[in-house]
Order: C-alpha cells, then structure tokens, then sequence
C-alpha cells in the first residue's frame, strides 16, 4: 500500500506545533528535509539505504526522527523500528514525546504499537494489523536483546523489504568493529539481523556527532551512503556562541584542587559560588519569562555514583546552613554574590529562604532516578555522570558545573555538553564552572565541529555526498573525532605541520606572495585566514574532492603560541627541489638543512620553504611549527 496524501506527516505537525514553541513553517520545512531523505533512501533498497541524519547537539533531532517516522508511515513503510536511547532515562523521555506527537493514546488509527514486552507474541496482531493499512510501530530501547526480538518479528511476517529502522544516537553503541556478524558486538549483530543481509531494510543515523559513523568501511552494513542537515532554529545557542564566539554564557574556570575536590564529593568555594548564583539565577528567570516550567542546575563530578550521593549531601548540607543563615535574616555571601552576578536585586532573607526550601535535588545514575517530574518545583539540581552526558535535555538549564576529567574524543565532548541548545528567555543567565583542561578541549571539539558542518553545507550546497564528507571527519584537531572503530586507528602528528599534498594550481601560484605581506604587516588575522581556507585536491572516484590543507583546530592552536611569540617567520634563502611519490604525496620536504637551523632557533614560528615544483617553476609552502606540539588525528 502506498500512501502519498502525507496525512500522518500532517498529523504529527499539528500536536506538535499545538504543544511546543516550534512554528508550523519549521516543522514543515524539517518534514520536507526527512522526506528527502527517506525517498532517496528507497530508491537504494538492495544496495546500500542507510541514511545519515545530523543536527546540532539539542537542537531538534527528536522531533526531526519523529517527523521521519510519519513519513515512512505516509511511504507506505509497513514496520518503523524506532531505537530510542542507551538508556531508560532517554528511553523514557523520547517515548513521552512520540506518545504525544503521535496521538497514541487518543485512539489514532495510523498505528499499531508492539511494546517491547509484546515482541515475542505479536505475530497475528501485527498480520492483521498490516492487513488493515496500519503501520507497525516499535519504539525499543537500544539493546540486543530487544532487537533480536524485533527482528524474530519482522521475519516472521516476511517484511523486511517494507522496514524502516530509525536509530537515535546512532555513533553509540550501534557500531561494529569490522568483524563477521557471527563476531561482531550484540548490538551490532543483533541490528544487521534486523536490516537483513539482502540490504532491504532502511536503516537512518540520528546524531549530532556523526564521526564514527563516516568512519565505517563504505562496505559496512551500517555504512551512510546520503546524508541530510537539519539546520538550527532561531534561539540555538551551540558550540560556536560558547567557545568560538564566546557570546553565549559567562565561563569561569574552575582551579585543579577545586575541581579535585569536588570530583571526591566535596564541596569547594566555587561550586558554593555556582549554587548561590543559581539561586538567584532562577529567580531572575522567572522574572524575566513568567510561563517559564522550572530553571535547573547541573553537577557532573564524576562517572562514580558513590561521588553523585557525596556531592548531593554536600549540596544538602550547604542548603541546610545558608537556610539557618537566612532564617536569622542573615544573607550568605554566595547568595548575595550570586544575586549581583545575576543583575538581581538582593531580594529579602524570607524570599529566599523560599526559594532554596522549594529546590529539588536529584540523582540521575544507574541506581538513581530515571524520571525527572518538572512541574513538582521551580528549580532542579542535577547530580550525574553519563547517563547526562548524551541525549538527555534538561529543562531550563542555566548553571553547570563540571568536575569530570575531560575527554580526548570531540564526540564525547560535545555531547557532554548539556548546556548547548534552545535557551530563549535564558539570555545572561547562563554560566559554566569547569577546568582550564575541559574548557581548551570544548574549544578544540567546537573548532572540529565547525569545520565539519562549514564542509556540511558547501557539500550540500554543491550536490555532494557522503564520499565527500568524509575527507573531514578529522583534519588535525588536538582531540580525537571519535574512539578507534573498525581498524581506525589514530595516530599522532608531530610537529612540523606542512600539507601532504600540493593544493590547488589556482592559488597555490599566489598564497606565498599574500601569506608574506600578511607576515610583514603582522597582520596575522590575515595570517591565519589564509591557512585556514587553504585548500588541496584529492582525487575521489571521478572528481577531485577539495579539503583543507591544515585543519581548522591546528591553525587555531598554532596561531595562538605564534601570537604569543611575536610573530617570528622566516622565508626560505635558497629553493630546493620538492618530491611527490606516485600517489602525489610529498615526500623530502624537510631535509634542507636551513630548516633545521630555524627549528632548533625558534621554539613556535612560520616557515616558508620555497620548492621548486618543475624546472624554473618556484612555489611556497608553509611550514608550522611548535616544539614539542602534537595532534592526534585519526
């Protein structure tokens, strides 16, 4: 059956444009992306339909899957499997989502749910259910267990060629390491079967950290072979405002004995300094924007959840003691400093001793809460590890306090950070405590991201695919894009930095000339312009595929120690005769002996080796360097 009046699609915008802030236009226009993107898909089926869905971090992905599922329905898709998180918490907060986007529980009659405690005895439920138009529907938790039984059911009723399988987070727990099936991780295995070997199923990555993704083999099952942006509303504020642009909150770094003694369950000055503006905070907010549910706080010590109960009962403690401060109508001096940071008013001791009686704290771990209730106070406190490290949307979020070593992969970091997403109303109330460590790899992770989606977009814009995109997963962060998956693995680049390959004829002719005058006028915003966008050419099947010489993170950092050294370059005294291998990669390029010299005398500077490419044919490159620096790339 192939329905085309798209009326479940149009269902589902209407609850929820009813029940949300999102415009209709928006959700129409994310409707139209997915649409895309699942019809491409079809025309795939037997070869490779696996898609590659990607927003930013809280930036709308739930409701674009949501969306994408009422298109397969409108497709006629008999069968939508929908892999709803790692974790019940997710689990949890998705499927209260797709019950209400989806009417479930308002007697709708374009789907048939299966529970996952069903899957084993659906069988002549869901013949007649198919047999009468509707559209299966199985929302499960990411577990090979749950999938294996879903799979038992698809072939069981013999639709594997009308499944569409829409898989949240995919870059988790989802991906193999290149093994056999009979080999591979449980998860991994347990959704090939589901896909089937015959590549009929379609099968749709929804992330925002799709690196691990685009690292599969192109011949993995799991593979993306299209991909489609769901770009950012108005209000989103993401890694660009936070670490690039520095416009979204005030930062506040946090010092290593602090931060140790926070991550032992320990309460220090800063993390006071956090509560008491916190306090004010919410109240301020609630000025602002009176409709406004609740504000939180949230406290990401460690992965230990004996350190989550010691921090909720040094939070407990510190309650209890401003509480008895306020109740002699003395004010604490966290309270009353967090009042002026917030540009609130102090208000009266009696006002906010209520507003600290009314503060719920909760712990969120695998032995903590898997539900959050809102509506029950005006301010939540949020004490956890990664179970608010990935998916998880915490309401109204404001202030956040991270103890946690950071991590080395820009996926992780990225999305540990809870605090990016929709914050209309929260416009100067929104801080971050953490250490100089975890705030420098943010700042990597966002220079990595946005390298990646300004790619995103000129492949877009330009008719490519997802061959093009992954020339980029990794151009010289000094983080990792993601953990080791199939075989990949990373390495470290040494400092010198200089391309691995000529760039292209048109500019290579000119970058030596406008790179030196840049140097000579210390213009080195300039400087740095142009060895950012500097770019090569690499053959890619029939095309020549364009891509950074250097990496966006790596020029950042090497232009900030170059900065802070005043600047020192040099232009090569003699050319020398460059050497590419068959492949075009240069091979001897730093062998002159006048590098060497520079090397050893400048600890951070620029070099511009002048090579000559043919006879009497001289081009400059540019050499980078600082000792003892490395990146990881992968």
């Amino acid at each position: 059956m192939e329905l085309t009046d798209h009326r479940t699609s149009e269902a589902v915008i209407s609850r929820i444009a009813t029940d949300s802030r999102v415009s209709t236009a928006s959700l129409e226009h994310t409707a139209t992306v997915v649409g895309a993107l699942l019809n491409g898909l079809k025309r795939r089926r037997g070869t490779q339909p696996n898609g590659l869905l990607l927003g930013r971090v809280q930036s709308g992905k739930t409701t674009a899957m949501l969306l994408l599922a009422a298109a397969a329905r409108d497709a006629g898709e008999q069968a939508v499997v929908i892999l709803l998180g790692t974790t019940n918490l997710l689990y949890k907060q998705n499927r209260d989502r797709l019950d209400q986007a989806f009417g479930l529980n308002t007697g709708q009659s374009d789907w048939a749910v299966i529970e996952p405690r069903a899957l084993s005895t659906a069988g002549l439920f869901s013949r007649k259910t198919i047999s009468s138009g509707r559209t299966l529907l199985i929302p499960i938790l990411k577990h090979y267990k749950w999938i294996d039984r879903a799979s038992k059911l698809i072939q069981e009723l013999g639709i594997g060629a009308h499944l569409t399988v829409i898989d949240d987070e995919s870059d988790i727990a989802s991906l193999g390491d290149g093994s056999t099936i009979e080999d591979a991780p449980p998860t991994n295995a347990a959704l090939r079967h589901l896909l089937g070997t015959a590549s009929e199923g379609i099968y749709v990555h929804v992330t925002a950290t799709p690196y691990a993704p685009l690292l599969l083999d192109p011949n993995d099952r799991l593979a993306p072979a299209e991909f489609a942006l769901l770009d950012p509303g108005t209000g989103y504020i993401g890694s660009q405002q936070f670490f690039i642009d520095g416009t979204a909150a005030m930062r506040r770094t946090v010092s290593i004995d602090e931060i140790a003694q926070v991550s032992l369950g320990r309460t220090a000055p800063a993390l006071a300094t956090a509560l008491g503006i916190f306090v004010a905070v919410s109240i301020k907010a609630k000025i602002d924007n009176p409709e406004m549910r609740a504000t939180s706080m949230l406290i990401h010590p460690s992965s230990s959840v004996v350190v989550h109960r010691k921090v909720s009962r040094a939070i407990q403690l510190l309650k209890n003691e401003w509480m008895k401060a306020l109740a002699k109508d003395d004010i604490p001096k966290d309270l009353e400093t967090g009042c002026a940071v917030a540009g609130l008013a102090t208000p009266k001791p009696a006002r906010l001793r209520t507003q600290l009686s009314l503060m719920k704290t909760h712990i969120v771990n695998a032995v903590g809460t898997d539900e959050i209730d809102w509506e029950s106070a005006p301010l939540h406190v949020l004490i956890g590890g990664n179970k608010l490290s990935r998916g998880f949307t915490v309401e109204g979020l404001t202030v956040t306090f991270v103890a946690r070593k950071p991590g080395q992969q820009a996926d992780t970091m990225l999305q540990r950070a809870r605090f990016y997403g929709y914050r209309i109303g929260l416009g100067g109330l929104m801080h971050l405590f953490a250490s100089r460590a975890s705030m420098e790899t943010w700042k990597q992770a966002a220079l990595m991201e946005k390298q990646l989606w300004d790619r995103l977009y000129e492949i877009r814009n330009s008719g490519g695919g997802v061959a093009d995109l992954r020339r980029v997963v990794n151009s010289g962060a000094s983080v990792s894009a993601t953990s080791n998956i199939s075989g990949n693995l990373s390495r470290v680049r040494r400092s010198p930095w200089y391309p691995s390959k000529p760039p292209a004829n048109e500019i290579w002719g000119r970058i030596g000339s406008e790179l030196q005058v840049a140097l000579e006028k210390c213009d080195y915003d300039v400087v740095e312009r142009i060895l950012a966008s500097w770019s090569v050419l690499e053959p890619e099947g029939n095309q020549a595929v364009s891509t950074l010489a250097f990496g966006l993170p790596m020029v950042q950092r090497f232009m900030d120690r170059f900065r802070e050294a005043g600047g020192k370059w040099k232009i090569a005294e003699r050319p020398q005769r460059v050497r590419m291998d068959s492949k075009g990669f240069f091979v001897g390029l730093l062998s002159s002996g006048e590098w060497k010299e520079f090397e050893k005398s400048n600890s951070c500077g620029l070099y511009l080796a002048v090579v000559e490419t043919e006879p009497t044919v001289m081009r400059t490159i540019p050499i980078l360097h600082i000792a003892g620096g490395s990146f990881k790339v992968n």
